[in-house]
């Protein structure tokens, strides 16, 4: 076969390439063999204390230049391809002050050049053990020590023009342990001190990007922190012009609020034997409360121990899932457990969504939310922390009640109510010293039951309790309501009233309300409208408005035998005093049905005046076996009753009304104007006029007129007459 000149062309091309390529090999492996030398050779040097110092010499130089500040380290140990020991780090503030000091910090990471020549650098393990970090911003400062090194950095940047600016590195870290760290933040612009030790923590970090300032991390957890905050006197800064204000601070305004848009995400969280502690010299530099009230000036929480799920933090605003939190105060009050579906806590307000609150005695369950201008609004958490709860089947103790509001203590219900739980349905909103609810039905032990809405005012301000009631259902008894309703003490016999219901409103204070709607009790049924003052105690009590009884036994009511059940619709007018001594009113009505000797009164009408032991009036009876008519008055105020008073008999069964056993009906006109108890003390004028007496339905006996007359004498002498159409009889002497 003839070859052409082409093909030894091809050929000998051919030839050239393997030989180029095998000569490229030849010279990689080489370089890779002279790299690995390099790099074997590059471990061993740094693995002299020499070089490892000078090493270290150069990387504090570097970060005392840039940082504008001192950086040291007494011991350097590095390992090229798996970890750095720093010990005895320790960085100045701009002060000549110690910032951060830890004595021991070991990173191990992963060496991928090819990730470092793309700014990526990779952890794995951070340690930091015996470290002491310290945030100082002093009086007439605008920026702490941190910031302050920050913003350094940040003109060097931006003067080093957009050629030679520096991107943020990609820096990932897997895990991050603390052990024994202190963390200290004095503003004494703010008058606030931050001091937190924490015994270990550890961070497992899915992801760190600085550029987009967002962190996610899988699971953090912290053993043994213990934060003091301590409130001190401020030193405001004086307002500082836009124009004036240092635009290229880092995360801060020239007021110094933080703006930085971070966002951390955390999957699980676990705290375990926190304490907390608030010391406030700023409004109360000593305890206000007693040791069975929370202060919220000055807190001791010990025994912290939180689960979180899902955790988020971004622009201020914190939102989670609880799986539990635990937490005892110095005062006694014992948080068991807080678990909740989601919680948010912002700048002004905390909600929580499916909430379960478990105390050794009260258990709340459903939403709640806690609304405030601020967080210093806690210290006056009564008076400026609003409420808003939802609430199914929960369990309030009292106790617990009075530890968030210290002046319920001072209410005689409250206090001896410690030990009983109040069970909650419905919707309740306001401040603790103003609540309302809407649709709640509230029980309180055996004896009291509330379903309705109301408002209030001042709960914990001793006689200023203004409540509101729109009520379904009141249950109680006399016995609670002396506890709960301060100053109210009325007079023995309401007791027997028993418990009662009452549907209705009331409106007012404790002591100077205004109440209507219907009464169920033991002794019967009422119906009232009425408004009483109490303010002055019982004895000066002033009450007007409308009382109607049904069935009401009113023997049982006044302890006298005679009587029975009365039912009446009567009107009260310028009432005053609840005991027989003090009594002072107006009243009038009509008392369809009155039980008196086992006989059944009706169509009573009533109309006077009643004071103390005295009727002044009109008194109508208009009944089958008792018909007249009353206008006068009775007297029982002094040891001798007094009498004056015109009626008109129509008829008069003394026997059938059970008043006397002689059988006689009488009828006639009659004015009476006598003193006396019995027969030997009586004078006076008794005067009858068309006056007959039917005995056993056959006799009668007929009178035009009678005039009795009875007079006592200071020696005992007596002059008595009578005078009639049928006799005429006088006597005087001593009998």
């Amino acid at each position: 076969m003839a070859h052409t000149p082409d093909h030894f062309d091809d050929y000998f091309k051919r030839l050239g390439r393997r030989r180029l390529v095998k000569g490229s090999l030849r010279i990689l492996r080489y370089l890779f063999l002279i790299l690995a030398i390099l790099l074997i050779a590059g471990w061993f040097i740094l693995q002299n204390s020499r070089v490892q110092n000078r090493l270290m010499g150069y990387v504090t130089n570097y970060l005392s230049e840039e940082l504008d500040t001192k950086v040291a380290a007494s011991r350097i140990d590095f390992d090229f391809f798996d970890k750095l020991v720093l010990e005895g780090f320790y960085v100045e503030d701009h002060r000549g002050d110690t910032l951060l000091f830890s004595r021991e910090l070991t990173a191990s990471f992963d060496v991928n050049l090819i990730k470092i020549f793309k700014n990526q650098f990779d952890i794995d393990d951070i340690y930091l053990k015996d470290t002491r970090m310290r945030i100082l911003r002093d009086t007439g400062e605008q920026f702490n020590n941190v910031q302050m090194i920050l913003n350094r950095l940040v003109k060097k940047e931006k003067n080093a023009g957009p050629a030679n600016q520096t991107t943020l590195p990609l820096l990932s870290v897997e895990n991050v342990y603390l052990d024994n760290i202190t963390f200290l933040q004095d503003d004494r612009v703010k008058g606030q001190e931050i001091i937190t030790f924490l015994d270990g923590a550890h961070i497992a970090v899915n992801s760190l990007n600085l550029e987009k300032e967002l962190v996610v991390i899988d699971n953090f957890t912290l053993e043994g922190p213990n934060v003091v905050l301590i409130e001190k006197e401020p030193n405001p800064l004086p307002i500082i012009p836009p124009a004036v204000a240092d635009s290229t601070a880092i995360g801060t305004t020239a007021n110094g609020i933080d703006t930085t848009d971070f966002k951390l995400l955390i999957a699980n969280f676990q705290l375990s034997d926190g304490a907390f502690s608030l010391r406030n010299y700023r409004n109360n530099p000593t305890p206000s409360t007693t040791n069975q009230e929370l202060d919220f000036n000055n807190l001791t929480v010990s025994n912290i121990q939180i689960d979180l799920e899902d955790f988020s933090m971004q622009a201020g605003v914190f939102e989670t899932k609880i799986n539990e939190l635990k937490a005892k105060e110095s005062s006694g009050f014992e948080l068991s457990n807080l678990s909740a579906e989601n919680a948010r806590v912002g700048s002004r307000k905390i909600e929580f969504k499916g909430l379960d609150l478990q105390t050794p005695y009260s258990s709340l369950k459903d939403n709640l939310a806690l609304s405030y201008r601020s967080y210093e609004d806690f210290k006056n958490f009564p008076e400026k922390v609003l409420l808003q709860g939802k609430f199914n089947n929960s369990r309030i103790a009292v106790r617990d009640i009075m530890v968030f509001a210290k002046g319920l203590r001072n209410n005689p219900f409250f206090e001896q109510n410690a030990d009983q739980v109040v069970e909650i349905d419905g919707k309740v909103q306001g401040r603790i010293n103003s609540l309302k609810g809407d649709n709640v039905q509230i029980r309180l032990g055996e004896t009291t039951f509330l379903k309705g809405s109301f408002s209030s005012r001042n709960l914990t301000k001793k006689g200023e309790e203004y409540l509101s009631f729109n009520l379904d259902n009141f249950e109680s008894d006399m016995q609670t309501l002396r506890l709960l309703i301060p100053g109210f003490n009325p007079p023995a016999n309401f007791d027997k009233i028993g418990r009662f219901s009452f549907d209705g409103n009331f409106l007012g204070f404790f002591i100077d309300f205004v109440a209507a709607g219907n009464l169920q009790t033991e002794l019967g049924s009422a119906k009232m409208d009425m408004r009483m003052n109490l303010r002055k105690g019982r004895e000066m009590a002033q009450y007007a408005g409308n009382l109607a009884l049904n069935n009401f036994d009113l023997g049982r009511w006044t302890g006298n035998e005679d009587l029975g059940l009365v039912s009446f619709n009567s009107r009260v007018e310028e009432g005053q005093g609840l005991t027989i001594e003090t009594v002072d009113a107006k009243v009038g009505g009509i008392i369809s049905q009155l039980t008196f000797k086992d006989y059944l009164y009706k169509n009573i009408s009533l109309d006077g005046a009643l004071k103390k032991n005295l009727f002044d009036g009109k008194l109508n009876i208009q009944d089958e076996n008792i018909d007249f008519v009353f206008d006068g008055s009775v007297d029982f105020t002094d040891s001798i009753p007094k009498f004056d008073f015109a009626s008109q008999i129509n008829r008069l069964d003394i026997k059938t009304l059970n008043l006397s056993p002689q059988d006689f009906v009488l009828k006639g006109n009659t004015k009476i104007e006598l003193t006396g108890s019995n027969i030997s003390n009586i004078q006076g004028d008794l005067i009858f006029r068309d006056f007959s007496i039917v005995k056993n339905g056959v006799d009668t006996f007929r009178m035009d007129s009678l005039f009795v007359f009875s007079e006592l004498f200071p020696d005992t002498r007596r002059s008595f007459s009578i005078g009639s159409d049928i006799l005429d009889l006088e006597l005087d002497g001593i009998f």
